[in-house]
């Protein structure tokens, strides 16, 4: 899996179904591969340098929680109050278990309109390869 930025998002991996999107818009996660990182790692983009060992996993940090699926989406939310019912879910999309870097979660910010759009639709601005 890799992506490319410009003015929109290239990714080469699969999409997430829209059961498994509703299941995480449920618990309020939101879509941010490729949006750019602000302070800590400014310049990067949230999984351009995501690779095969990380796609499949999920990690929690400082309350932030990331989901990076194993066609290379990533989700970012916190972690949820009924864990036991989202087990499932995350069972599902990260079969390799706990182990990505949590983006956001020291001091990085993201664009608040991007964040915005992409909760409206999580496709906004990416083109799936």
């Amino acid at each position: 899996m890799k992506i490319s930025v410009d003015r929109v998002v290239h990714l080469q991996g699969a999409k997430t179904n829209q059961q498994e999107r509703d299941a995480l818009r449920r618990f309020g996660f939101v879509h941010v591969t490729g949006l750019e990182a602000y302070g800590n790692h400014a310049g990067e983009y949230i999984g351009e340098r995501l690779t095969d060992a990380k796609m499949g996993k999920w990690s929690t940090n400082n309350g932030i929680m990331v989901i990076i699926t194993h066609g290379g989406e990533v989700w970012l939310g916190t972690t949820p109050s009924h864990l036991p019912v989202f087990i499932p879910i995350l069972r599902a999309l990260c079969p390799k278990g706990e182990g990505g870097f949590v983006p956001c979660s020291n001091g990085e910010t993201l664009n608040t309109f991007l964040v915005l759009k992409r909760l409206s639709d999580p496709d906004y601005n990416i083109v799936y390869e």
